[in-house]
């Protein structure tokens, strides 16, 4: 609607996508803006189940207005990407129901990432909601069910973060107090994968310099990121990070918190300055 009205020679360029869409079965209208209503919340959290590859449960909440369309509509695109998948690859890209008794969720596994994650995807009362887990979808319905404390029950939030009184645009809080913990473990599995990756090249004839010098670039690479790892993992000054947006229809107003950790030992936060943009 907003680039017919808006954008010159608008309808013709939406009817040019439309076309262009076609082959592919895919219509717009009737295959996502027919129940996408497109309010978003963007969740992460300690994983459910932890794994020697660390990492963090997330999920993906997002607003729809059919929400019997919206679970037809995911089946059929499940449905579609194993078929395709599986005849571009030759892997299987399996369909099951989801577990933790998550009823009308569907478990997406294939078996190279089988380890890292299994996503989930489905539609619950007017969302649909993609996550790294079961078990991650499972504590977004038991907060919104009033069984487990929601994020107004979280002391560091209701301590540093920038809490809405009113209709917001945007709103976000992020706990950075292990950021440099966090990051030391992604470089360490991105240093372990990498010599993964380097032991497979080891494998081949190498009788190409070009593949050799792949080789040897990798290894370089992956080895600083293994030497920078418990470097990065001494980051401990930061505390939380907070965001709100709000408009009145004309003006947008912003503001952004970061609080970081005081005197080491001192048990205080300090907090910068927000920032109205």
């Amino acid at each position: 609607d907003f680039v017919r009205s808006v954008v010159p020679n608008g309808a013709g360029y939406v009817e040019k996508w439309k076309a262009f869409l076609a082959p592919t079965g895919f219509d717009p209208d009737r295959d996502l803006f027919d129940w996408w209503s497109g309010e978003v919340i963007s969740i992460d959290m300690p994983p459910t189940v932890v794994t020697p590859m660390g990492g963090t449960d997330s999920v993906l909440m997002v607003r729809v207005k059919n929400p019997a369309l919206a679970a037809e509509k995911i089946g059929a695109a499940l449905k579609w990407a194993a078929e395709k998948f599986g005849k571009a690859t030759g892997q299987t890209l399996l369909i099951t129901p989801a577990l933790d008794g998550l009823a009308g969720f569907h478990q997406v596994t294939w078996a190279p990432m089988a380890m890292f994650m299994r996503p989930v995807v489905g539609v619950e009362d007017e969302w649909l909601m993609i996550a790294t887990s079961a078990g991650a979808v499972k504590r977004c319905l038991d907060v919104a069910a009033g069984k487990a404390p929601s994020i107004m029950q979280n002391e560091h939030f209701l301590a540093e973060g920038l809490i809405p009184k009113g209709p917001v645009r945007c709103a976000s809080f992020k706990d950075t107090s292990k950021f440099g913990q966090e990051m030391g473990q992604a470089l360490g599995m991105a240093s372990m994968i990498g010599g993964m990756m380097g032991m497979g090249m080891a494998g081949g004839t190498h009788d190409d310099p070009e593949e050799r010098k792949a080789q040897q670039v990798i290894q370089k690479v992956f080895g600083i990121l293994t030497k920078l790892s418990p470097v990065v993992a001494k980051i401990d000054f930061f505390s939380s990070e907070s965001t709100l947006s709000t408009t009145n229809g004309l003006d947008w107003r912003s503001e952004r918190v970061v609080t970081y950790k005081g005197s080491i030992g001192d048990g205080k936060t300090a907090r910068a300055c927000p920032v109205p943009r």
